[in-house]
């Protein structure tokens, strides 16, 4: 299997209103060349029910208790084998063009691009890449 361009890494707890939306978001873009990670951070409202739903279109990390986001986002992190990561919470989407976007300005972006979705590091604005 070729080595995706993008790892897309959703976080979840508690977010069986949202998630859905956001792995949508994630699934459906025009970028093809990406994986997506969903990590559910110990969630008890049935999230997880929505989350097995995606079968193989998603990989999921089942958390067995409630981490909190940073370790959430480091568990997606360490799963990942795109050259370049972005992150987004259970309750936020992406564009459908957002991945093309990010692909064209992988270069010249910096720190947020829209609210939830990093793509760079820091405040340096280097691409995170994946050596």
């Amino acid at each position: 299997m070729a080595t995706p361009q993008f790892s897309v890494i959703i976080t979840c707890h508690n977010q069986r209103k949202f998630i859905a939306d956001a792995i949508q978001s994630a699934i459906s873009q025009i970028h093809e060349s990406r994986e997506v990670i969903v990590v559910d951070d110990a969630s008890s409202d049935g999230s997880d029910s929505v989350l097995k739903s995606y079968g193989e279109m998603i990989r999921l990390i089942s958390l067995e208790r409630n981490e909190g986001a940073s370790e959430a986002r480091n568990a997606g992190t360490a799963a990942a084998r795109g050259n370049y990561l972005v992150y987004l919470d259970g309750d936020d989407l992406l564009k459908p063009w957002a991945l093309l976007v990010y692909e064209t300005r992988k270069c010249d972006c910096a720190g947020y691009l829209e609210p939830g979705i990093i793509v760079a590091s820091g405040n340096t604005g280097t691409p995170i890449r994946r050596l």
